[in-house]
């Protein structure tokens, strides 16, 4: 009986695997099944995890898909602050702009104010229900929303010179606390000599004053390491500005003068007169480099007379004129001899006065917008004949005095010298006749000694 029983358990076992073997079959068959006729996808291509399957792809959020199939429930419309162009408009999703670490706190608010402005019967549409938000943002943030929403919803973020500012302003405007921080890191490792001005420039665009005070500073302490074209990127109030920073680092005021002179070179039609009065201020220039001193006087002579003339600071010897026409004297030799010497040359051989013909075209009046070291010789004459006479006058006597007082100070450095040799001289015959003073001396002693012995 007892084998009998042990039998009939073993057939019972067998029994119950070969069901549970079957069956495990039977949904294997099932789940493997391939790809139904109407196109859903089957279960296998869920993959093992679950994850990244068609069918989470097929139910993602995105702000850029159809707003209907995406099912959108509110709408973001971004101008620019000008309304040059035509406001944006963002199909965005409540759920995900307001939730998570990297929510938007400034439109979680909005939300919820929206909801309780509906649950107290005020107007509001209620949960659920699809809404409106309109925010004006200066031009430069503006085009940059989609990489905004790009890093809400997808934890997206390339960042560089050129957008960081507007991204960090976007954070601050959102309350997209995370994204704040990363782009406050990324700006204070990315940021050098070499891309300071662009930072300057764009924190500028988008009206970031702590992000434009911190890059002034630091432009100023590096501001003779910078290069000229990295300057030229700076609108010319803000060079401007830059150039009266109590922090400017350079090395003297003719190098600054020269700074100057290259950025106003560069960008002369954007310069107003208010623009270069502060630029060339006799408390921020109070000298002149030479090199530079008959441009400045061409340039201001043709577009700011008024700041060439202005004395309120000094009086008449801090004014700009002043300033450079003593510059340019120091350098007489170099900078007018030629000059006077051509101009001369013309009028003796019938030419006559050549200060209209000149300045007559606009391919000569440009050669005056160049460095003041690379002129040639007849870029100088030039120069020197599209001064105003009354100007020309005053240059010429001022060399005439720097003339006069090096060729006083030759004949005295001269008579110095001479007096130094007649005095060398002297000396040498001097110690001379001393020493034979000395020998007549000894030779006295001896004889007197002499004498002494014999008399003893």
């Amino acid at each position: 009986r007892m084998g009998y029983n042990k039998s009939n358990k073993n057939r019972s076992g067998q029994a119950s695997s070969a069901l549970f073997k079957g069956a495990e079959d039977l949904l294997n068959t099932f789940f493997e099944a391939g790809t139904i006729s109407c196109g859903i996808p089957s279960f296998q291509k869920r993959g093992g995890n679950g994850t990244g399957s068609e069918f989470d792809d097929g139910v993602q959020l995105d702000w850029r898909k159809d707003p209907y199939h995406s099912m959108s429930d509110w709408t973001l419309i971004v101008r620019d602050g000008t309304n040059r162009q035509q406001p944006q408009m963002y199909h965005i999703h409540k759920s995900v702009v307001s939730y998570g670490n990297r929510k938007s706190g400034f439109l979680l608010n909005v939300f919820e104010q929206e909801i309780l402005e509906g649950s107290s019967g005020r107007g509001g549409r209620g949960r659920g229900s699809g809404g409106t938000t309109e925010v004006a943002l200066p031009q430069r943030a503006s085009s940059c929303v989609p990489q905004l929403l790009d890093y809400i919803y997808f934890d997206k973020l390339d960042l560089n010179s050129q957008c960081a500012p507007s991204m960090r302003y976007l954070a601050n405007t959102f309350d997209v606390r995370d994204l704040y921080a990363l782009v406050s890191s990324f700006i204070q490792s990315d940021i050098s000599e070499a891309t300071i001005t662009t930072y300057i420039r764009e924190a500028e665009a988008v009206k970031d004053k702590e992000l434009l005070g911190f890059g002034m500073t630091l432009a100023a302490n590096k501001f003779d390491l910078l290069p000229n074209d990295s300057l030229l990127e700076l609108p010319p109030h803000i060079f401007q500005q830059l150039t009266s920073n109590p922090q400017l680092n350079c090395p003297s005021s003719e190098r600054l003068s020269q700074r100057v002179a290259t950025y106003a070179r560069g960008r002369s039609e954007e310069i107003n007169d208010e623009v270069f009065y502060f630029m060339t201020h006799a408390q921020i220039l109070p000298k002149i480099c030479s090199t530079e001193a008959m441009w400045f006087l061409t340039f201001a002579a043709s577009k700011f007379g008024n700041v060439l003339v202005d004395d309120s600071m000094g009086g008449y010897e801090g004014t700009l004129k002043r300033r450079c026409i003593v510059a340019a004297a120091k350098e007489w030799k170099t900078l007018l001899v030629g000059s006077v010497k051509e101009q001369v040359r013309r009028r003796v051989d019938g030419g006559g006065e050549t200060n209209n013909s000149i300045m007559g075209s606009d391919v000569q009046r440009r050669r005056l917008f160049v460095d003041g070291e690379n002129l040639s010789a007849g870029d100088k004459e030039k120069t020197y004949m599209s001064l105003p006479t009354d100007i020309r006058v005053e240059l010429l006597e001022e060399a005439l005095l720097a003339a006069a007082s090096e060729e006083k100070f030759t004949n005295v450095a001269l008579s110095a010298s001479n007096l130094s040799k007649d005095n060398a001289v002297h000396l040498r015959s001097s110690g001379s006749f001393a020493e034979r003073r000395g020998d007549v001396g000894k030779r006295g002693k001896k004889k007197g000694r002499r004498e002494k012995g014999l008399q003893v």
